[in-house]
């Protein structure tokens, strides 16, 4: 403090331009080619398998799928941003060397990038009638989870009932994935057979699932004020309860591949990315430390695995047909 003014360090100053403060927080946040390799990814993925238990055509190259990835791309980086305005006490206090606590990223520049993000989200649903009313829905179960549900001081108490309001946003984008696939069909949704959808949608959900339980545990060297599952359900259980999490997906794959004859490849794919995951979370579980805690990158391994599963057994049944 000098003169009754704050002095931020050099390192910490605000970068000059908000384009380049953007691309700072980008970078450090929610980096774009990565991200939407991510949304390509799953997706496309999504898209196959969905396509497959319904009897509809595959079209992973459609204009439709580039609407389906580029939701999912906006919606992620949507509530990242939500997540910076929500958080903001809570991060200043925790995370302060992250781009918005530190002063090196302004709350203004959140708020425009938020606010771009929405206005493409919006102008490229317009251009789908068929899918729109389902990605305004997606849209505003985000915006309830900006104001968390209108009960801000329950929820920032209690990480499971946060997690139980707050997780299901994945099913609601699967479900928007969904219309979109079926959209150059002219298929509605009630038109599906939820007998075989439902369980593709919790396959693709669950994985997503067990990402959010696993950056919230630690080992007991690593707990302090910020409140993760490891303390509420004791390190061993969260460890136990995200992998049961994780073997749910590799269980509907299993079920996929013997009704409808998916590919060899497929299962084997599926295993391996449980292998990985059971590898880390049983070396966490016998071996805590703060280096075997790390358990959301085991879990992201997992996914992208799982993700490749259903590509490889699309375009392996491409070759082969």
């Amino acid at each position: 403090m000098k003169n009754g003014y704050t002095i931020i360090p050099a390192t910490l100053r605000p970068t000059s331009g908000i384009l380049v403060r953007l691309r700072l927080y980008f970078e450090s946040m929610y980096p774009l080619p990565l991200r939407f390799l991510n949304a390509a990814s799953l997706y496309i993925s999504f898209s196959i398998i969905f396509c497959r238990v319904n009897n509809l055509p595959v079209e992973p190259g459609s204009l439709y799928s580039l609407l389906g990835i580029g939701n999912i791309f906006l919606l992620g980086m949507i509530l990242r941003l939500m997540d910076e305005l929500k958080d903001r006490e809570i991060d200043r206090q925790l995370f302060p060397e992250r781009p918005v606590p530190s002063g090196r990223v302004l709350i203004n520049d959140i708020v425009f990038a938020l606010i771009t993000a929405v206005a493409i989200y919006l102008i490229i649903n317009f251009l789908s009638p068929a899918t729109f009313i389902i990605a305004l829905l997606c849209l505003g179960y985000t915006f309830l989870m900006l104001v968390y549900f209108f009960m801000p001081r329950l929820l920032r108490r209690n990480l499971l009932l946060n997690l139980a309001t707050h997780n299901p946003s994945v099913a609601f984008m699967l479900l928007m994935s969904a219309a979109i696939a079926t959209a150059p069909h002219d298929v509605s949704l009630n038109q599906l057979n939820w007998s075989k959808t439902l369980p593709v949608i919790i396959m693709y959900w669950f994985p997503l699932l067990g990402w959010e339980l696993s950056r919230k545990i630690r080992s007991t060297e690593e707990e302090n004020d910020y409140v993760t599952y490891s303390q509420i359900f004791g390190r061993v259980q969260a460890a136990l309860i995200t992998l049961a999490v994780l073997s749910v997906p590799v269980a509907i794959g299993f079920y996929l591949t013997a009704t409808l004859r998916f590919s060899a490849l497929f299962a084997v794919i599926l295993l391996t990315a449980y292998a990985v995951a059971s590898y880390g979370f049983l070396r966490f579980i016998f071996f805590p430390s703060p280096v075997t805690s790390q358990l959301k990158p085991c879990t992201e391994r997992y996914i992208l695995l799982f993700l490749l599963a259903g590509i490889i057994n699309y375009l392996q049944d491409s070759i082969l047909r």
